[in-house]
């Protein structure tokens, strides 16, 4: 089986790993302080593959600090953000769930119960009500499909019975 998701390679030098450690410092400290650069410009002068490999720090940064705050947290958002960079979003996330104790707990994507046995997401496809990853369920053993509502229309009641019902057809 293919891996479900492909994180940037570790970083080539010494001092490229210190250059990412000062600009993941420098938006941690914006973060608390409440006056942070957004990531985009943060990552805009950066070449691959450093770009990449920045920009899954400064991804994991920011989940850290919407966590610690109490924020929703989405693979939605930081796929709309980062288009081209699904693998590294979906290495970030994967990364955070597969290094947190305290998973089923924490905010992501609004809905935590099914973290504790899903990981290794990767994005799959995206339609009208929302976002399909491929995840692999570790209590069966097998590759599922997860998708996210998008967050726009969570608060539409017609979208969210759309939503259910297409859960309910699929898993049939």
């Amino acid at each position: 089986m293919e891996p479900l998701h492909t994180k940037p390679t570790a970083p080539s030098s010494a001092a490229e790993a210190e250059q990412i450690d000062q600009v993941c410092e420098r938006f941690l400290d914006g973060l608390r302080s409440g006056c942070a650069e957004s990531i985009e410009d943060l990552i805009a002068d950066w070449e691959e593959p450093e770009r990449s490999k920045l920009l899954l720090e400064l991804i994991l940064v920011e989940i850290d600090d919407r966590i610690q705050t109490g924020r929703k947290v989405s693979p939605i958002d930081y796929v709309r953000r980062f288009p081209g960079s699904r693998d590294v979003v979906d290495a970030a996330f994967y990364e955070r769930l597969a290094r947190s104790k305290d998973v089923e707990h924490a905010p992501i994507g609004g809905e935590t119960t099914f973290f504790s046995v899903l990981n290794r997401f990767r994005y799959l496809d995206e339609g009208g009500l929302g976002i399909i990853y491929l995840a692999e369920e570790q209590t069966l053993k097998r590759t599922t499909a997860v998708k996210f509502l998008h967050d726009h229309l969570a608060s539409d009641r017609e979208s969210r019975e759309q939503f259910l019902l297409e859960a309910e057809v699929t898993a049939r």
